[in-house]
């Protein structure tokens, strides 16, 4: 009688042979013990308690690290280094550090996002369906017209092609009183994201640049012009 695979129980006993043999690996490079990294479902079903600095792998073997209250992924995949601090955020990963650019026109980038983050009470736009990773910058209209922005050359290193990104416009001085402008998935080209809005001389506007999923791994480019 033909053997019945239960695929889930198969993954991820081949997911912690891999682990086991990576780990083993380590070791002879380093002639220490590697440390026991465990499974989790991440980012779905992460663990109800976790350790800033903990390492895990996840149900498709890509490692992951927990710092500042959430999980994040190494850009390397599977085979991240142990032992090492994680690399350190994007300066505009945050609303209150966003990043201001200035002009009628122009070109920031490219920056990366691979290890960005979301904040608590993050706003999503009305068109996004998801968002995860996001970078913050601020612009100031020099006069009353309509402006384009968009993140035409973001660069995705996994998919070796255009970043999946997100885009929304906003006004507001806080995350808790934003006002919706524009909104943006993908844009009229490919997977990168394409605002339009008229623009109100004087006025601060928030551009919010967030990627689809956590895997994205790569630069975002923002470009700019009236």
């Amino acid at each position: 009688m033909a053997r019945t695979i239960n695929p889930t129980s198969h993954a991820l006993q081949s997911i912690r042979q891999e682990t086991d043999r990576l780990n083993q690996r380590i070791s002879k490079v380093t002639n220490q013990k590697s440390p026991t990294v465990p499974t989790y479902d991440l980012p779905t079903n992460p663990p109800t308690v976790s350790v800033e600095g903990e390492l895990a792998v996840d149900l498709n073997g890509k490692m992951w690290w927990y710092q500042d209250g959430s999980w994040h992924t190494c850009g390397g995949g599977a085979g991240g280094t142990f032992g090492e601090p994680p690399p350190s955020r994007p300066a505009n990963d945050n609303f209150a550090s966003a990043m201001s650019v200035s002009g009628p026109s122009g070109t920031t980038g490219p920056l990366p996002i691979t290890y960005a983050t979301t904040e608590t009470g993050e706003p999503q736009g009305s068109v996004v369906v998801e968002l995860h990773k996001t970078l913050w910058f601020t612009w100031v209209a020099p006069s009353t017209g309509t402006v384009t922005f968009d993140l035409s050359g973001s660069y995705d290193v996994g998919y070796v092609g255009p970043m999946d990104t997100t885009m929304t416009v906003w006004t507001g001085s806080s995350l808790g009183t934003l006002t919706e402008i524009a909104s943006n998935d993908d844009g009229p080209v490919d997977y990168t994201s394409q605002c339009v809005f008229t623009a109100s001389g004087g006025t601060t506007y928030r551009i919010q640049v967030g990627t689809y999923g956590w895997s994205e791994d790569g630069t975002i480019i923002l470009n700019w012009t009236y």
